[in-house]
């Protein structure tokens, strides 16, 4: 049997976590091995580890997507510091820059800057890095025709 590797899922998001062992399971029955559960908030780092450590198959990322940059708390990088000593496989992700439909009202200057961020941290970790890229593309290609 073929053996893949779902390399961006989110099994703690509230509307399906409920779900997530007959997920799991039905997943690897037809042949996936792994799965990187990429966290979008502080709110949902524990729902992401906690998966992890009830199922080796996970691999926990730690992560803010570009939505949820604003929401993040004051002591939001101790915290996750934190999740990422004491979870020291997991990888940095969902992080990234967002220019769809929901995307496009977040400043995109600060989404730059806070990948960059996220980079040269999961850099100094040696981390695997996930890296969100909506409509981005699609952006830099009309710049560069200007």
């Amino acid at each position: 049997m073929l053996r893949l590797f779902d390399a961006h899922c989110h099994l703690q998001d509230p509307r399906i976590l409920s779900k997530a062992p007959q997920l799991i399971k039905t997943a690897q029955d037809t042949g996936v091995a792994y799965f990187a559960v990429n966290g979008v908030s502080e709110q949902d780092w524990h729902s992401v580890k906690h998966l992890a450590q009830t199922y080796p198959s996970v691999i926990p990322c730690f992560g803010l997507h570009p939505w949820y940059v604003k929401e993040r708390s004051p002591n939001w990088f101790k915290t996750l510091r934190e999740y990422f000593d004491s979870t020291p496989s997991a990888a940095v992700g969902e992080i990234g820059v967002d220019k769809g439909s929901r995307g496009r009202n977040i400043d995109f200057t600060e989404q730059l800057l806070e990948v960059h961020q996220w980079l040269k941290m999961a850099e100094a970790r040696q981390a695997s890095k996930l890296v969100e890229a909506t409509q981005v593309v699609r952006f830099f290609s009309k710049e560069k025709k200007k």
